[in-house]
């Protein structure tokens, strides 16, 4: 994606999934999002794709409560 944006004026956002229980490796994504793309990282998505947690079996219910309870862990954490 970096090598994409010295050719183009290309501004990435990457995605966080919140199916990482882990905290730690959440902020090494985000992390390595800033440090690969710098300037060319418009955003970070948290919450990547949750409609699809249960269609791809990691949980066997994710509902919006679900959704809201992660977001707003998440939030505190940044």
């Amino acid at each position: 994606m970096a090598n994409i944006s010295t050719h183009v004026n290309v501004l990435w956002f990457i995605g966080v999934p919140f199916l990482l229980q882990d905290t730690a490796t959440r902020l090494a994504i985000t992390d390595k999002g800033y440090q690969i793309l710098g300037d060319h990282l418009r955003g970070i998505h948290i919450g990547n794709e949750p409609d699809l947690y249960q269609r791809h079996q990691h949980f066997t219910t994710y509902g919006l409560s679900n959704y809201f309870q992660a977001l707003a862990l998440m939030s505190k954490i940044w």
